[in-house]
């Protein structure tokens, strides 16, 4: 593990940092799911969550899916060098509070300086670096570019959004992906859906040096 003291930096070195760390553990273009199992990566990320509910669901299709979007909203929180429980939800944080069912989108939307994209002026766009809030299913993921020109963005991104190449079936793994992005009137979307708001760099305090992949320069 690389550590560098990111507290008193600018923010944009938490931008690079942070691109680093999610970009890491969503193996790039790759992704972190190799031959229909989650990686060891995608496995430090949900905490072994997603792969038991998969086994589980294997059993029982009727139980509810996993989605692991907010563990890397979580994880790469951790690894900057924050520590704070209210936007973190992790058992291996350090901290007194588990894990809790459904309590990431609520604890990422619950950020100081999230930014509600309606209260906005029209036109209106995150920065590279933020973490975005899609739609009403409250999918979060982190803005790795954003053109919209080219009308793309880029996302690291967890969730069930995926397809196995081996299968073609659906599955749930880290990636970074391209997207379509574009206005529709005011409003913002990207893939498709709407853009209801968003964690800018820096909104986070930093309490600890970062820990930055070994294998992983910084930009």
């Amino acid at each position: 593990m690389i550590t560098i003291d990111l507290r008193g930096k600018d923010v944009q070195a938490q931008v690079d940092a942070e691109i680093a760390i999610a970009d890491y553990y969503c193996n790039g273009t790759t992704g972190a799911w190799q031959h229909g199992r989650c990686n060891d990566r995608f496995q430090e990320v949900t905490e072994g969550r997603q792969d038991a509910t998969d086994r589980a669901r294997a059993q029982n299709p009727a139980l509810v899916a996993y989605s692991a979007c907010t563990d890397l909203f979580s994880k790469c929180k951790l690894r900057l060098g924050a520590r704070s429980e209210k936007p973190i939800n992790r058992n291996d944080d350090g901290g007194s509070r588990d894990w809790a069912v459904g309590g990431g989108p609520a604890f990422v939307q619950g950020v100081p300086g999230y930014v509600h994209a309606r209260q906005m002026p029209p036109g209106s766009k995150p920065s590279i670096g933020s973490w975005v809030v899609l739609d009403s299913s409250w999918h979060v993921a982190f803005l790795y570019n954003l053109d919209l020109e080219k009308g793309i963005a880029v996302l690291c991104e967890y969730g069930q959004f995926g397809v196995d190449p081996e299968t073609g079936e659906a599955v749930a793994y880290g990636r970074r992906n391209t997207h379509p992005a574009k206005y529709v009137g005011r409003d913002l979307t990207i893939k498709g859906r709407l853009v209801l708001g968003w964690v800018p760099p820096g909104a986070v305090p930093l309490d600890a040096p970062a820990e930055l992949p070994d294998d992983y320069e910084v930009p």
